[in-house]
């Protein structure tokens, strides 16, 4: 996602951006001080999914069907919309290059887009239905869950020259990969996948070190990492669960119950120690967790089906997709 220059001052810079990228600003002023309010609800196309942020530019970037809709966290008002190849699905960004990423799951490539001009530079074939998409900041690399690959594989972009580094294979475990989450600085990334296994990669080497096995029964949503305490998140279906997991023994330390049905998305917080879980088929909810005690300390209500949740951590804002109400909502993080 960052591009490394090796100098000093440069890794610097890289660096500063990564700490402020996980440990973000003070929130500041708000048109509603009520925790956790709905502060708007911005329609957007149709049936959004995929959402990110970018809290130094306060934009967000939602995906739906045929097009990428930006939208102004300053203002929550739409300010344009563009087209993309096919249907995008997950989507991520990074602030220092202005690069926006965007899986396009039918077509099996990764699309690269200049948030400058809101205009596609490329796109890079990955696997198989590619899903999930996480980036690593400190090595500039990308890596691509692909849902119905063969060989059960994860894609590791060059995110420098817009090409395939290698491919990671987890066979005979690790069917279907669907997300993945990086620890930068750890060197680590996690896939959830269709097998209730969490493998472990070493984004040093890009191998898979070893396989977190979960309790039976599970159906793996999304996951999330807090790199400042070493622990992964990881939403769950059928029993409505949010694993914890230790990053230093990568062992599952907690189960939470979540305070709604089938949590498919997951935000993080650090600086607030907060996360945000999107509560989707039953609920439209977003519960808030207190990374602290692990609890849930407040209930967000949504549209319908929401999907995905991304935080501008300037203005400590969540931001939700609604599948089925072909809206964001927009609510405070604190």
């Amino acid at each position: 996602m960052f591009v490394v220059r090796r100098s000093r001052h440069a890794l610097g810079s890289v660096l500063l951006l990564v700490c402020l990228a996980f440990v973000s600003a003070l929130p500041i002023a708000h048109a509603s001080t009520t925790p956790f309010a709905v502060v708007a609800t911005i329609p957007v196309g149709d049936r959004p999914t995929g959402i990110a942020v970018n809290s130094r530019t306060h934009r967000a970037y939602v995906a739906t069907t045929g097009a990428i809709w930006v939208i102004n966290t300053s203002t929550n008002t739409v300010i344009t919309s563009f087209p993309t190849p096919s249907i995008p699905y997950e989507l991520a960004v990074n602030p220092a290059t202005n690069r926006l990423y965007a899986t396009l799951f039918i077509d099996g490539k990764v699309e690269v887009i200049n948030t400058l001009t809101n205009s596609m530079i490329t796109t890079i074939p990955a696997g198989d239905s590619p899903l999930g998409i996480a980036v690593n900041p400190l090595t500039n690399r990308a890596y691509v869950a692909n849902d119905f690959t063969f060989d059960n594989s994860v894609t590791v972009l060059d995110l420098t020259t817009n090409s395939i580094a290698t491919s990671i294979s987890f066979a005979p475990e690790g069917v279907s990969p669907t997300h993945v989450a990086v620890d930068p600085l750890a060197h680590r990334a996690y896939v959830t996948d269709s097998n209730t296994t969490i493998p472990v990669i070493d984004t040093a080497t890009n191998t898979t070190i070893t396989i977190i096995h979960t309790p039976g029964g599970l159906i793996l949503n999304n996951i999330a990492v807090n790199p400042s305490t070493h622990r992964a998140y990881v939403t769950t279906g059928v029993t409505n669960a949010v694993l914890v997991i230790d990053t230093t023994t990568n062992t599952i330390i907690d189960q939470i119950s979540p305070a709604g049905t089938d949590p498919t998305s997951i935000a993080l917080n650090p600086a607030t120690k907060l996360a945000f879980l999107a509560n989707s088929y039953g609920s439209n909810t977003v519960s808030v967790l207190d990374l602290t005690t692990n609890t849930i300390i407040g209930t967000v209500p949504t549209g319908a089906a929401p999907t995905y949740v991304a935080v501008d951590r300037g203005y400590n804002r969540g931001y939700v997709s609604n599948t089925e109400s072909n809206t964001v909502t927009v609510f405070n993080g604190y």
